[in-house]
């Protein structure tokens, strides 16, 4: 990689960093535009187009911060839940959080799977072509493959909480009124919903990912 390439490639890195910072990085078209912005400020920079499709590919690697976004939104649910996880009514908030989370967290996960199933067939095409063992290629197939990892890691996260709901939810039987205990169910069966749909994808993203 020549000079200029280092030089955009630090700058797209300290771009999308400052994107996380302002909370503005989950987006399944955001993650896409991680790879435009190294392309674009490489060429900028006057490097070569080989170099600047590894430059951009290396920063659409941004399309794990779908899950990591999502893991920070989890991360302030359990912070407004902390000191009050004994609470069936601050529970049920946490609860009603995590599902619209999820829900969201699923609809930019599908977005993302439909846009990358493009980008999948590009790699193929490319290693067909006899260049799977060039630095662009193997920086495509690990960003592919970062996003699996993120995404299994979150469906493990969300597998956790919904084994911790279901626990205070047996406890809490006691103590509750059936209505209130009857939205909790409700809440707890909505998660359950999320996690098989998060799990679909994240199968579904682990076929698409080529095996060369």
């Amino acid at each position: 990689m020549d000079a200029r390439a280092r030089t955009c490639l630090v700058a797209a890195a300290l771009l999308l960093h400052g994107c996380a910072n302002q909370q503005q990085r989950a987006t399944a078209e955001g993650a896409g535009l991680g790879g435009v912005l190294g392309f674009g400020l490489c060429k900028l920079a006057g490097g070569r187009d080989g170099t600047c499709v590894a430059v951009g590919v290396a920063a659409a690697a941004a399309g794990a911060l779908i899950a990591r976004d999502y893991a920070r939104r989890v991360e302030q649910r359990r912070a407004a839940l902390r000191g009050h996880e004994n609470d069936l009514d601050a529970r049920l908030a946490w609860l009603r959080g995590l599902n619209q989370d999820s829900a969201k967290f699923n609809a930019e996960l599908q977005a993302r799977l439909d846009k990358r199933r493009g980008e999948v067939d590009d790699l193929k095409r490319r290693v067909a072509a006899g260049q799977g063992a060039t630095p662009a290629v193997r920086q495509q197939r690990e960003g592919l493959q970062q996003e699996v990892r993120a995404l299994e890691q979150e469906v493990a996260a969300m597998e956790g909480r919904l084994r911790e709901a279901r626990r205070f939810r047996d406890g809490a039987a006691p103590r509750a009124d059936a209505q209130r205990l009857a939205q909790m169910d409700a809440e707890i069966a909505a998660l359950e919903k999320e996690l098989v749909r998060s799990r679909a994808i994240a199968v579904a993203m682990a076929r698409q990912n080529p095996t060369v």
